[in-house]
């Protein structure tokens, strides 16, 4: 994992990261594989503070799939999602 993270003002948090999955074993969901990568992550999100409770964001993130997963899942398609989040600590 690599996470670089950056405040730019004191209410707002810029993250961004980057993992790279492996499978411990060559074996995924009871399939062999010959591989062990199993998908590639980047994630780019935001944080907006509200107060000293409260903090609103949102969270992009695409995983690409490695030759494990083709390989145990069937599939190559990149996965992509957003979040948005509300926090609120009491």
């Amino acid at each position: 994992m690599v996470h670089v993270s950056a405040s730019p003002r004191e209410w707002l948090r810029l993250d961004a990261m980057y993992y790279r999955f492996y499978l411990d074993n060559k074996f995924f969901n009871s399939t062999a594989t010959t591989k062990r990568h199993f998908s590639d992550e980047v994630n780019l999100s935001f944080e907006i503070y509200l107060s000293e409770k409260s903090s609103i964001g949102a969270l992009f993130s695409v995983a690409m799939p490695g030759k494990a997963a083709v390989q145990s899942i069937g599939g190559n398609n990149t996965t992509q999602a957003l979040k948005i989040f509300l926090i609120y600590n009491f």
